[in-house]
């Protein structure tokens, strides 16, 4: 189950970066035999654009551990062929730590289902969490002048 919330406290303005709470392919993998996984797809939506970015998580020690694993992007332009390819996705999750990434400027919008990144090191990882955690994406889409950006979040209980 879970609720929406907002505000704003993604990246740089939460305390204990945790990049060295990465998740491997491979840790991936041995965890989703035995963890209780959950897909979600956190969806924004611009009057020219709309973006989905999909997501495993799940929770390990009675809620203190938060594991998020980030899949794919799509965005798809709502007014046909007014785009090029050089949007930017920022994805993060937290709760008591922080963890996230930002996109090279070069995702495609062409509807069409990509990987979130192709480098292992930033698909996901874990943070010490307080049985309640967020998960956060912004897009910035790629148009002719001034690039709209959108965000949406999602927030999880454990």
């Amino acid at each position: 189950m879970h609720d929406k919330k907002k505000e704003d406290v993604s990246g740089p303005n939460r305390s204990n970066n945790v990049s060295p709470n990465i998740l491997t392919a491979e840790q991936y993998e041995k965890m989703s035999k035995t963890a209780e996984i959950k897909t979600e797809v956190l969806t924004v939506k611009h009057a020219l654009f709309q973006g989905y970015l999909t997501f495993d998580y799940w929770w390990e020690n009675n809620g203190g551990l938060f594991y998020c694993y980030f899949k794919q992007y799509s965005i798809s332009p709502l007014l046909g062929d007014i785009s090029g390819d050089k949007a930017n996705l920022h994805y993060s999750f937290d709760s008591l730590q922080w963890w996230g990434r930002d996109s090279p400027d070069d995702r495609k919008q062409d509807g069409g289902w990509y990987n979130v990144t192709d480098n292992e090191r930033d698909k996901g990882g874990w943070v010490g969490a307080n049985k309640h955690a967020r998960v956060f994406a912004r897009f910035a889409f790629d148009i002719f002048g001034p690039d709209p950006i959108v965000q949406n979040e999602v927030w999880f209980n454990y």
